[in-house]
């Protein structure tokens, strides 16, 4: 039975069948009102940054996921082609590598068709197809540390109206609660958001990374078709 990592596009389908569940549960929460009441709970508005940089990590993940597809799919059918010692196979196939857009220098493409070194080799092309990520994980790490922010300034709005207790009459208690519960929720809605938010662009980091590292292995291969051996 054929693997689902040998159809083709099949990083772009793993991000796309991802963010269609994504896209189901944010659905299913606006409809019902929590994500109104996440954005109105929280007084520090903190959450509005999370959603930005989130629908940006996301739709970063999206293009990426569909750019690595498309240089999988190039390099597994140029790997298929038998070795031949044609001049004009051998032209059409380095016509197809130097047309990839991972290589969008021509020193990046001269440095992995000539490179001997099994272990400079290795690094370039880590760069190459997993340098581009380091943005996502970054953005990733951002939206929790903003969620924890938040946490600390939800727990500074809620206890600040301790300080103005001066008498323990009803109203003045029931203002204090009422002042500690927003707080509260500013630091609970927010390191919601932050969780969500971290845990599941993370996951889209991972189906990059693991794309990144089936591409790597496709230019190992190739290379190692046309040098006669395998790095």
């Amino acid at each position: 039975m054929k693997k689902f990592e040998q159809n083709e596009h099949w990083i772009f389908l793993y991000w796309l069948v991802f963010f269609s569940f994504l896209a189901f549960l944010i659905t299913v929460a606006t409809l019902e009102g929590y994500v109104e009441q996440l954005f109105n709970a929280d007084r520090s508005k903190i959450v509005f940054l999370i959603a930005g940089l989130y629908i940006y990590g996301t739709l970063r993940a999206g293009a990426r996921a569909k750019f690595l597809s498309e240089e999988i799919d190039t390099l597994r059918f140029l790997s298929s082609c038998p070795p031949q010692n044609s001049g004009t196979h051998q032209k059409y196939c380095r016509d197809i590598l130097q047309n990839l857009r991972l290589f969008d220098d021509e020193k990046d493409y001269g440095f992995y068709e000539e490179e001997k070194e099994g272990i400079n080799l290795l690094f370039f092309l880590h760069e190459r197809c997993k340098g581009n990520h380091e943005i996502n994980w970054f953005v990733s790490e951002s939206i929790l540390k903003l969620g924890l922010l938040g946490t600390i300034i939800g727990f500074i709005l809620m206890l600040g109206p301790v300080t103005e207790v001066t008498t323990f009459d009803v109203s003045s208690v029931q203002q204090i609660l009422s002042k500690m519960s927003a707080g509260m929720a500013t630091a609970l809605y927010t390191t919601l958001a932050g969780i969500f938010g971290s845990s599941t662009l993370a996951f889209q980091n991972l189906i990059l990374d693991k794309g990144a590292e089936n591409l790597i292995n496709e230019l190992i291969i190739l290379k190692g078709n046309g040098s006669g051996k395998a790095l």
